[in-house]
């Protein structure tokens, strides 16, 4: 899998979470006053959380051998763990309306520059291949 599908992949999981919150914050079935980032319990309720093990990007370069080499968010921001990435924002938030507010207006254009990256890599490497081929 090409790491550009794996951004979008990405992206779809975050954007299937902040539908959860927004689901569950209008239904009124949780408190902002009382939100707390607890991924296991969003885990439970929906199949997925925040945290790496969901995550498409993490799953692939997320091993503790190789942590985060290769990684489009940590090509990007050059910040390994994203922990000075978005999804520092992310796990800090004590209310949906933070949550929220990290999760749509930072994490989300983060993968969005991830993916713009990959698919110049990817087009790059392209090139590269052609004109290999060419000069044989």
């Amino acid at each position: 899998m090409e790491n550009s599908e794996l951004c979008l992949d990405s992206r779809k999981h975050w954007m299937r979470m902040i539908e959860c919150i927004k689901w569950l914050k209008e239904s009124k079935l949780i408190d902002n006053a009382i939100f707390r980032n607890n991924g296991l319990v969003f885990h439970f309720l929906f199949g997925e959380s925040w945290g790496g093990s969901d995550c498409p990007l993490c799953q692939v370069f997320g091993s503790k051998k190789y942590a985060c080499l290769g990684c489009p968010l940590y090509e990007v921001s050059g910040i390994c763990g994203c922990m000075g990435t978005p999804y520092k924002a992310v796990i800090e938030a004590r209310t949906t309306e933070k949550w929220l507010e990290a999760a749509e207006y930072k994490m989300i254009p983060a993968l969005e520059k991830a993916y713009q990256y990959c698919l110049r890599e990817e087009n790059n490497e392209k090139t590269r291949m052609d004109e290999n081929r060419f000069k044989k």
